[in-house]
């Protein structure tokens, strides 16, 4: 019974863990964008 509880319990973090570098990935990603965007504009002034 108690390993159950303890089980349960892990078990919460996982999705939000999951969501949180998934999030993490996306904003990156979007900086990325942002540097090049920045980088194509100084080129062209």
């Amino acid at each position: 019974m108690h390993r159950l509880a303890d089980a349960r319990r892990d078990a919460v973090p996982a999705p939000l863990l999951h969501g949180m570098t998934d999030f993490g990935r996306e904003l990156s990603r979007v900086e990325q964008r942002l540097k090049d965007l920045n980088a194509s504009q100084s080129q062209l002034l």
